[in-house]
Parts: C-alpha cells; sequence; structure tokens
C-alpha cells in the first residue's frame, strides 16, 4: 500500500529533516567543548531562536497581508459594475463576476462550463466567435458589439473588451474578457436613427395619409413588428377611426386589415380606445386571450398573438393611437415600449402640424360647406388637364350646372334645408363622375364638372343625362320631400377655345341657355349654336 506523502510543513517533519542534516555535518566533539564555548553556543541559540520567532511573525504578516490582497481583488473582481468573463478557445465559460452573472440573470455557479453563445442572439453569435479568435490568434486587444438574451427572454446590448491570456496550467491560451451594458446607449442612439429617418422621410410627403403610412412603417420596421395601425379621433371626437395600416406581404394580414376599416372605437373601448382614455401604452402578450381584446377570433384567424399601443400625443391632446401585431406571444418590452414612448411627443406633434396645414389647405383650395374643390381648385386643375390634353391631343369638357328653384327653397324651408340639399347634390355628383374627374362648387347652388379625357362630345352628353337623372330623384329632409333639377353647360377644349377663361365663360352661357330653354336640360357650346337637350 502506497504512503501518503509526509506534510514537508509540520514541525515534525522539518525536526527529522534537521536531524539527519546535523548528523552529516562536522560538528565539534561536546566531551571537548569548555565551559565558555558551551556559553557562546546557549547565547547563539538564544539569538537564533528570537530571530525565527522574528522571521515567523514577518511570515505571518505577509500570509495575512497576502489574504488581505486576495480578498480585496476578489471584491473588485465580484463586485465591479464591468461583467468579467474568461473564456476558451471555444466560448466556455471557465470564469465569471457576480456582475457578469447578473448581466445575464443567472446565478453564477450556473454559467460555469456553459458556451456563451447559448447567451447570444443568433445573428450575434459569427460576431463573438470572430471576436473570440482574433482575442486569441492576434495577442491584441479585441472589441466587438453584440445582443444578448437574458433568463427572462429580454434583450440587452453589450460591448466586449477582450485579450488573451497564459494559463498558468500549461494549457491554451484563454480570453478574458470585460462586458458592459449599453443597452441604454444603443436605444439612444435607435431613437435617435428613428427621428432622423422619419423626418427626412415626413418633410418629402405630400399628405397627412403618407405622412402616417411612413411613421407607421419606420414604427413597425425598427420594432421588428409585422402589422401595424394608425387610428385618429373623428372630427366629432367621439371616436377613433382607421386611418391608415402597414403589413408585411401576407395575404391574411390584408384581410385583417379590410376588417379593422369596419371598426370604430369609443373612449376606453376595444385596444385603440383604451389607450387613447387612459394616455397610456398598452402591452398585451397575447391577443387571442385577453377578454377585453375585442377582435380576438379575427386576430386568431390570422395568427397575430402579441399586440402593443401607444398613444401619440400634441401636448395632452391624443392626436392618433398606433397599434402594432406580431405572429408570437411575447412578453413585454420595456425598451421597445420606452423607445416609442420617448417619440410620441414629437411624432404627435408632426401628425398636429400636418393636420393644421391640410386644414388651412382645405379650407384655400376646398367648399367648407361641401368639401369639393372650389373655384380656386377647379382652375389649377383645369390648367393640368389642359397641358395634358395638349400634350396627348385628347379632347376634354367642362360643365356649368345650377339647381333649378333652389332659390325658392332657401326662401321657404330656410338656409339649413338649403344647405343639405347642396351637400346631398355634391354627394350625388361625385357618385357619377370617374377617378380622374373633378366637381367642384362655385358658389350658391353653382357647380362645375371637368370630364379630363373623353373621346367626343357625345361622351359629355352621356355624363350629363346620367347627372341630369341622378339629381332628380326624390330627396327627404326635415320631413320636406322635395324634386331637384339641374340645368348643364357644356364647353369642350380645345374645339371651344385654348384659354382657361375662355372655356369656362363659354360653358356658363351655355348653361343660361339651358335654363332658357326649360331647365332640367343640357346644352352645348358650338360656334354660338346653342342646342336645347331635354334630359
Amino acid at each position: 500500500m502506497k504512503k501518503d506523502k509526509p506534510d514537508s510543513s509540520s514541525p515534525g517533519y522539518l525536526r527529522r529533516r534537521a536531524e539527519k542534516r546535523l548528523a552529516m555535518e562536522k560538528i565539534k566533539d561536546v566531551q571537548k567543548m569548555t565551559e565558555q564555548d558551551f556559553r557562546t553556543l546557549a547565547y547563539e541559540l538564544q539569538v537564533h531562536h528570537i530571530e525565527l520567532e522574528m522571521q515567523n511573525e514577518e511570515l505571518k504578516r505577509a500570509h495575512a497581508e497576502a489574504e488581505d490582497a486576495l480578498c480585496k481583488y476578489t471584491d473588485l473582481y465580484d463586485f465591479a459594475p464591468v461583467g468579467y468573463f474568461t473564456f476558451d478557445r471555444h466560448g466556455t465559460i471557465l470564469e465569471v463576476n457576480l456582475a457578469g452573472a447578473a448581466l445575464l440573470d443567472i446565478e453564477r455557479c450556473n454559467l460555469i462550463d456553459k458556451r456563451f453563445q447559448l447567451f447570444v442572439k443568433p445573428d450575434s453569435i459569427p460576431v463573438f466567435n470572430a471576436f473570440c479568435n482574433k482575442a486569441l490568434e492576434m495577442n491584441t486587444k479585441q472589441t466587438c458589439e453584440i445582443e444578448l438574451v437574458k433568463h427572462d427572454a429580454s434583450s440587452i446590448y453589450v460591448r466586449l473588451e477582450g485579450i488573451a491570456i497564459e494559463n498558468r496550467k500549461g494549457k491554451e491560451k484563454q480570453c478574458r474578457t470585460a462586458i458592459t451594458d449599453i443597452t441604454a446607449h444603443k436605444q439612444e442612439e435607435k431613437k435617435i436613427h428613428l427621428l432622423q429617418t422619419i423626418s427626412m422621410a415626413i418633410s418629402t410627403a405630400e399628405n397627412l395619409q403618407s405622412m402616417l403610412d411612413i411613421i407607421l412603417r419606420r414604427v413597425c420596421e425598427v420594432a421588428g413588428w409585422v402589422y401595424g395601425e394608425v387610428w385618429i379621433p373623428s372630427s366629432d371626437g367621439k371616436q377613433l377611426e382607421y386611418s391608415r395600416a402597414w403589413y408585411s406581404n401576407l395575404e391574411p394580414l390584408e384581410e385583417f386589415m379590410m376588417r379593422s376599416k369596419e371598426f370604430t372605437f369609443p373612449p376606453g373601448i376595444g385596444l385603440p380606445g383604451r389607450v387613447w382614455a387612459t394616455k397610456q401604452p398598452v402591452w398585451i402578450k397575447d391577443v387571442t386571450l385577453d377578454p377585453n381584446y375585442l377582435c380576438a377570433t379575427i386576430a386568431r384567424d390570422v395568427g397575430l398573438k402579441a399586440a402593443v399601443a401607444f398613444p401619440l400625443f400634441a401636448g395632452e391632446e391624443v392626436v392618433a393611437v398606433i397599434v402594432s401585431y406580431m405572429f408570437a406571444p411575447i412578453e413585454k418590452e420595456e425598451h421597445l415600449v420606452n423607445l416609442i414612448s420617448s417619440m410620441s411627443s414629437h411624432l404627435g406633434w408632426v401628425i398636429k402640424r400636418k393636420q393644421k396645414e391640410e386644414t388651412i389647405q382645405q379650407m384655400a383650395y376646398n367648399d367648407t360647406l361641401t368639401s369639393l374643390p372650389n373655384r380656386r381648385q377647379l382652375q389649377d386643375r383645369l390648367a393640368l388637364e389642359m397641358a395634358h390634353a395638349r400634350r396627348n391631343r385628347t379632347m376634354l369638357a367642362v360643365m356649368f350646372l345650377d339647381l333649378d328653384g333652389f332659390k325658392v327653397i332657401n326662401d321657404t324651408l330656410g338656409h339649413f334645408v338649403g344647405d343639405r340639399v347642396l351637400q346631398d347634390i355634391s354627394g350625388r355628383l361625385r357618385s357619377c363622375m370617374r377617378e380622374a374627374d373633378t366637381v367642384s362648387r362655385l358658389g350658391g347652388d353653382e357647380f362645375a364638372v371637368v370630364l379630363p379625357m373623353i373621346s367626343q362630345a357625345e361622351d359629355a352628353a352621356m355624363i350629363a343625362k346620367k347627372i341630369i337623372e341622378v339629381v332628380r330623384q326624390p330627396l327627404t329632409i326635415e320631413s320636406s320631400k322635395l324634386i331637384i333639377t339641374t340645368s348643364i353647360g357644356i364647353a369642350l377644349f380645345p374645339n371651344d377655345g385654348e384659354d382657361i377663361e375662355i372655356v369656362l365663360k363659354k360653358a356658363d352661357i351655355a348653361m343660361y341657355h339651358a335654363k332658357e330653354s326649360g331647365k332640367n336640360n343640357y346644352q352645348f357650346f358650338v360656334n354660338h349654336d346653342l342646342h336645347a337637350n331635354q334630359g
């Protein structure tokens, strides 16, 4: 049986070695020593004993200092504000301090001998592997930035600084790495970048709708959402109305968008209404399991799960609500909520400013009662259509319409009924037109219509007949049943002139001849020879 190796530091072992060495040395024969020799030897032994005691005390002090230094180093290592890791060539965690374990929200004992790649987002793994390889091969400090996944599935951005160290046990080199949480910095960078891209994009947006498209798409792309909607308060402020949607190119999401258009949400009702009422973001892990979510069946049909909704503010006013969705159930991601919330005021004011611009534009170019283009906008559109007709050598028609006997309605039933008549007739006129046509209210009961890209005069005549038929359909307002008729004058470009004012004037003259010809008919202006055509 193999004997245990003796403890080289024990007093008994040291004494036996000393006696053995003494026996091997030549010393003076004790019997020949004088009394003086014994006194000298005793003195020297006492001095040597004291020296040994002093050396022992020094060793104890040095040992205590070493232990104290080790404790201080351990404290500094463990409680440093930076995470320290030691990796081998394969990314295995050999050492980690408490700050490093806290970064991942995992106990230190459960990290040793684990592959660090287990906590790295998939798209960051190649970056981490390259970092380790370069640090070990080049023997110079290497840095990189990657995204980690914590124990609770949330993610953080970190900066790695590492360098190769020699293993004292003679094994291959190791990579000692300092890891710093830079999530706040990255989020601020992302916020600034998002604001810059949105600001640049919306500066070129032609109108509120195109601007909302840009905002919605940018926000969804940055956050990684597959579908987003914008809800805007109605003109009377009583409910939220669907405005715009953005979604990845998947057919089920288009179906969800079409269904969303059918909804409106009063304050506190539905996900948009809850955000509108509380003025706070709402995150739902899985809308199909939320009893307060009104569209759960529709969302389940298309596979949508997680949802988040944000209010956009202009001061204290909620000017819009953004609702976005994901295909998987997802716990609340605070950094995304904070990112979008931090921009809510900026985006809200952008929307508010655009709304004011469009209101001013509407007042300048549209009739306030019917929202139809006014005379100013009519002239602008007519100029564009004439230029287009010249280039393509096509024809266009201009119609002037006047409601027959409208003054009697105003005088007998009042201006309220008269205004309702004008609004209803405006809707009827729009229903008769093609998308490229323009219907304008010039004032009072006079309207104008621009018909571009017609091939012959008969095309305009067919539309005039349709207008006469639609306008004289019975109309009931405030229990009064009314029959309205209209007289129409038509001028053609370029036949009747190539100047805007000339064409408009000839259409107006033709309309007066239609009235003189018995009303409820249309007239062409052709070489001053007017022909009446009954509707």
